[in-house]
């Protein structure tokens, strides 16, 4: 007690959350980049080496942007090109290839937990699920605005005259595991896409893992109990659906799994059990958690 009016008397100034710190800015320097590493070597007593050859340059721009070696020919024409523009050339024509997309987009369906099959013991197939894999491909190549990128993919069925593809882009809330084993109980598996779901997005979104305050508070982060099934409620409210979209050059149109909205009652579940809904403490209501702006 002691302590505590000392620390009161003091001010009792209290710091910010270590994970919610804003970034400092660093100062601000006109030194080129080869300038910088050169610093470092020369404490390192280190040297440069030598200035890639075209060959290996257009080698490691291939890999790194389209994840493909380059052809003979491509060496070849970028070899002879003695323009001053030729790098830059080549960099534009990488990021115009389709293959740009299929290459950036894996870190994307990583983060997603894109699958083909519904994993569990039956592990069913999912033989539209690459649908969404592509609409994925497709919005890379065509630079799409992250914050629309975003909100199709949270919320495409919401937007007002939305098109199938944009119900297609909400495909991504249905990458979860999704057990058919003969038995499960429907809820209780729901439940856990759901959570799996609220998970997700928090980690992709928010760079946060919610995981830990499914049955306690966050032993590490100012997330609560209650905060995380704020966020839970966003995705309680939506039912598995499945939506018309377009086969492309095939003709016609096929189904693909999406998401809709579906309004449900959400509770804090006794250490995470979904029997267990602590009624008693009233309905939960979707929001973000308190330690993020609103």
């Amino acid at each position: 007690m002691k302590t505590l009016n000392q620390w009161v008397t003091e001010g009792a100034k209290w710091p910010k959350h270590w994970s919610f710190k804003s970034l400092k800015e660093t100062p601000k320097s006109n030194q080129t980049i080869d300038s910088i590493v050169e610093k470092n070597l020369r404490i390192s007593g280190l040297v440069r080496s030598p200035i890639a050859d075209k060959r290996t340059l257009i080698r490691r721009l291939s890999l790194d942007l389209i994840g493909l070696p380059p052809k003979p020919e491509e060496i070849l024409s970028f070899e002879s090109d003695k323009s001053q523009n030729a790098y830059e050339n080549l960099v534009k024509k990488l990021l115009r290839s389709p293959h740009f997309g299929e290459r950036w987009a894996r870190h994307w369906l990583d983060g997603a937990r894109y699958a083909d099959s519904d994993g569990y013991e039956k592990d069913n197939n999912r033989p539209n699920a690459w649908r969404w894999r592509k609409w994925v491909i497709d919005s890379i190549n065509a630079d799409m605005p992250f914050d629309q990128f975003t909100t199709e993919q949270l919320a495409g069925d919401l937007l007002t005259n939305a098109t199938p593809e944009q119900h297609l882009a909400t495909a991504f809330h249905r990458q979860t595991l999704y057990n058919r084993e003969g038995g499960v109980d429907a809820e209780e598996d729901r439940t856990k896409r759901t959570i799996d779901r609220s998970n997700t997005t928090a980690s992709v979104w928010l760079g946060l893992t919610l995981e830990c305050a499914q049955c306690h508070d966050h032993p590490y982060d100012p997330i609560s109990q209650r905060d995380f099934y704020r966020f839970y409620a966003f995705f309680n409210n939506a039912d598995e659906s499945e939506a018309e979209v377009s086969k492309g050059l095939e003709g016609g149109t096929i189904k693909v799994r999406v998401i809709r909205q579906k309004d449900r009652e959400t509770y804090i579940f006794r250490r995470g059990d979904f029997l267990q809904p602590i009624k008693e403490e009233g309905k939960i209501l979707p929001l973000a958690p308190n330690s993020l702006p609103p």
